[in-house]
């Protein structure tokens, strides 16, 4: 998956002049900063959509609960810990609600749907429920979901 990601990123610096060493961040994609930052947005969704299309494409396991993805190694030495940044970016924003624009949200969605297949489903207690709470199964529009301290994990078999 790597070597994939690298490509993304290649195809983007030969048509933008960004550095090959660009890093796949997903709030500096989302806002235009640091390698991203001479990228006009519809270019920054494309580099996004591509390295999520990427990530679903490989065979990994995406778990999404409370884990420090900074602990797990310096960014600039893995596409694999920036996959986990992409992963982790977008699907905050779906949660928390951010991008109340109805074409941001579809984007949103658009971008998740080449990795929600490989989303472990967990069961999670419904926040704000009565004490008798029944469990549910994380599943449907990642928006109407409400898991502030949630982060992803990559799991990568061999």
């Amino acid at each position: 998956m790597s070597t994939a990601l690298d490509e993304v990123v290649l195809s983007v610096a030969k048509a933008y002049g960004v550095s090959p060493d660009s890093e796949l961040h997903g709030y500096d994609l989302f806002q235009g900063r640091g390698h991203w930052s001479g990228l006009p947005p519809r270019a920054r969704v494309a580099v996004y959509n591509g390295a999520m299309k990427t990530i679903g494409a490989h065979d990994v396991t995406i778990i999404l609960r409370g884990v420090d993805r900074y602990g797990l190694a310096p960014s600039h030495a893995s596409r694999l810990v920036q996959a986990v940044d992409l992963v982790t970016f977008l699907y905050r924003r779906m949660v928390n609600g951010t991008g109340h624009d109805p074409g941001e949200a579809a984007a949103n969605e658009k971008l998740w749907s080449w990795v929600e297949q490989r989303r472990y489903p967990l069961l999670v207690l419904v926040a704000h429920s009565p004490p008798d709470a029944r469990r549910a199964r994380v599943s449907g529009p990642l928006r109407r979901l409400r898991e502030p301290s949630s982060e992803s994990l990559l799991h990568h078999p061999g």
